[in-house]
């Protein structure tokens, strides 16, 4: 089932918050600091409701949350998360976590949350969320065992070599390491890190879409690290990978260039299950969400109108 609306209250930057109009593929931008990122977060917190506390746990892991996220300070009421999927509420008092799915609560104690963190450290099921900040091995080695269970490897080095180096042959994992097959280098495996991060990024973002199959993404700031003359490419092969994988997609941006690439894509392939959202502040300093569903969106790009407020 797909995520089409969401509600989130008390939560960061967003004190009430709606959107609607979501669709397979949905790309959200703003300025710096308007909440994109904490958007993300959001619906990825709902998605996993079956098993929030695992994930509650791995975003504190790697320190993008704090407990103190989840205190409002402006109005003493819980953070609420209600989507067409499930609704969740999350508080944290004094000594402990407070957890709310779909009308049941449970409490975890602030002592419990480092044996939980310390059990798991990769997600096990179909919904993922790649960071913006780099990769590190331990997540791309999971992401790319689940694009090998979905035999799926050969076109990702099929994307290789067109989008990066015709002399790229496969990428694997040799000895726990990250590496390229690559013929110009004396038909040797070379260390991915001699690359640079954007081919890694490329690689991650692929096979999460895999690893999500039936499920959904997240990508946080898509265009890290790559260069912007493969934008328009990766749209392409991230249009057709989700409708084949069947894998809702969610992404931020604040790239004009990657805007105009997911527009330009989505009009050449006549991907009409998209949609492109704005984060703004009105009058009273809330945050509003503007979507354009696939008409309006490219309506207006066609026009040359500012979809970026």
């Amino acid at each position: 089932m797909k995520l089409k609306q969401i509600t989130i209250n008390n939560f960061k930057t967003f004190d009430d918050f709606k959107i609607e109009g979501l669709t397979q593929i949905n790309l959200i931008s703003g300025k710096n600091n308007i909440g994109k990122t904490t958007f993300l977060e959001s619906c990825y917190i709902n998605f996993v409701s079956h098993d929030i506390e695992h994930y509650i746990s791995s975003f504190i892991k790697r320190g993008s949350l704090k407990f103190s996220d989840f205190r409002n300070n402006k109005k003493l009421e819980k953070i609420c998360i209600n989507s067409n999927l499930n609704k969740t509420a999350v508080n944290v008092e004094t000594d402990s976590i407070i957890i709310e799915v779909n009308g049941i609560s449970k409490i975890y104690p602030h002592y419990e949350m480092p044996k939980l963190m310390g059990n798991r450290t990769v997600d096990n099921n179909n919904i993922n969320f790649i960071p913006s900040f780099p990769i590190n091995n331990d997540l791309l080695s999971y992401l790319f065992s689940k694009i090998q269970i979905a035999r799926k490897k050969d076109l990702l080095n099929k994307s290789l070599a067109e989008n990066f180096d015709e002399n790229i042959v496969e990428f694997d994992f040799i000895l726990g390491e990250p590496k390229l097959f690559v013929l110009n280098r004396e038909e040797a495996w070379v260390p991915l890190s001699e690359f640079g991060e954007g081919i890694k990024r490329f690689i991650s973002i692929i096979c999460a879409i895999w690893a999500s199959q039936d499920g959904a993404c997240f990508i946080d700031e898509i265009e890290d690290g790559i260069h912007y003359l493969h934008y328009k490419k990766l749209w392409k092969i991230i249009f057709n990978t989700a409708k084949e994988a069947n894998c809702q997609i969610f992404a931020s941006t604040h790239s004009k260039e990657m805007i105009e690439n997911y527009y330009q894509e989505a009009k050449n392939l006549e991907m009409k299950d998209i949609s492109f959202t704005t984060l703004v502040r009105d009058k009273k300093n809330h945050i509003k969400a503007i979507n354009y569903d696939f008409d309006w969106f490219i309506h207006e790009m066609s026009q040359n109108h500012e979809v970026r407020l």
